[in-house]
């Protein structure tokens, strides 16, 4: 399962582009193995010379719990920084991906930017 966050630019180009993958085995009742957390960031070299950049992943972490059915929750945040040319840097945009994967092999995605 993976999940991706996109920024887009006033005329539809994507800036920058946040992607978490996990991996896992089922066995047709049960999640048997989960990978760790791959993380991938992409920003095109027009959007780099504008002066957007990737700064690395600010916090990232995996556990399971049990409420009503066990799941897997997979939780990454990045930091993009856009800091145009010549100019102090004058924006900053964290944005948050969930993986949720449950016991019965079903998963979520949320993401927040």
């Amino acid at each position: 399962m993976s999940g991706s966050v996109e920024a887009k630019a006033t005329w539809g180009g994507t800036l920058w582009t946040y992607t978490n993958r996990v991996d896992w085995c089922w066995d047709g009742q049960h999640v048997t193995t989960i990978s760790p957390i791959q993380i991938t960031a992409d920003i095109p070299d027009w959007s780099v010379v504008l002066g957007w950049s990737y700064e690395g992943v600010k916090s990232s972490s995996q556990w399971d719990y049990f409420g009503d059915k066990w799941v897997y929750r997979s939780l990454t945040q990045a930091l993009f920084k856009y800091c145009p040319p010549r100019v102090i840097c004058v924006q900053e945009v964290l944005p948050l991906i969930a993986l949720d994967t449950y016991g019965d092999g079903t998963s979520q995605f949320q993401w927040r930017a």
